[in-house]
């Protein structure tokens, strides 16, 4: 009885260039983000030294993740698309119509996740777990302690770092008490908004640039409801900061204690 021989179907090579293109996008993002959320804690926690500053290093981490998810995306789009053609010209002698497709698909995501502003909102779901952390840390401080606490340090049971991993904002108690980002910054206050912490009145200030202009987006909490973030000035609606009529904010207050 012969025996029936069953032919393996190749796998278009121009697939095959794809699917590394898209593993090769998929690795880049995961480096980057594994370096800001936890390399850099650890360098802070345990004060390693290393030979470039750490904020050098995420930079240049970005700058590197952002040529190669362009170059990914060339290539996963020129040769899934190659590989579509050259697949459906086989007539059935090739295969890798999907993972062509697939690999088109995860190299596009990033781009149009950019273009659409996701991250930006990302950024600022993040922004409303941290401020709800700050204002509930807060309202605990000042049940126990009869007033609010006027340093990160004070308020904190662990390392600020650690809180700070996934956030992109600097949060600001006085002009002179701020909690920096480990994703960007350093960031200063914008003019004419004045943070502030008093015995029973406190003013806590956010920023961050999300699209990269002068102008910063700035948020606010207070006593009033230490868990409800306010936003103050909308980095996305403005570009520069002589549209911005913060006089008009009725939402800032000033202190009542002015510091020493």
């Amino acid at each position: 009885m012969l025996k029936a021989t069953v032919k393996k179907v190749p796998t278009s090579k121009f697939a095959i260039i794809a699917e590394f293109s898209a593993i090769a996008s998929v690795i880049s993002v995961v480096v980057y983000q594994f370096y800001c959320i936890y390399i850099i804690n650890l360098i802070k926690q345990y004060k390693w030294k290393i030979p470039f500053g750490v904020e050098q290093i995420r930079v240049f981490l970005g700058f590197a993740v952002v040529v190669v998810l362009i170059l990914s995306a060339l290539l996963s789009v020129g040769f899934g698309i190659a590989a579509i053609i050259e697949i459906k010209k086989s007539k059935g002698a090739l295969k890798g119509v999907p993972p062509a497709i697939v690999s088109i698909c995860i190299c596009l995501l990033p781009i149009l996740a950019y273009l659409t502003g996701i991250f930006d909102r990302d950024k600022r779901f993040v922004l409303d777990i941290a401020f709800s952390n700050i204002g509930g840390m807060q309202e605990t401080f000042h049940r126990e302690n009869g007033e609010y606490a006027k340093t990160f340090d004070e308020l904190f049971s662990h390392d600020p770092a650690v809180f700070m991993a996934q956030s992109s904002y600097a949060f600001f108690m006085s002009p002179t008490e701020s909690l920096q980002p480990n994703m960007g910054g350093p960031y200063s206050l914008p003019p004419e908004i004045r943070p502030f912490v008093e015995e029973n009145r406190f003013q806590i200030i956010a920023v961050s640039n999300l699209d990269y202009d002068e102008v910063l987006d700035v948020w606010m909490i207070n006593e009033f409801d230490p868990k409800q973030k306010v936003l103050i000035v909308d980095d996305l609606k403005y570009k520069k900061w002589s549209e911005v009529d913060l006089k008009s904010i009725k939402s800032l207050r000033q202190p009542m204690v002015r510091p020493n």
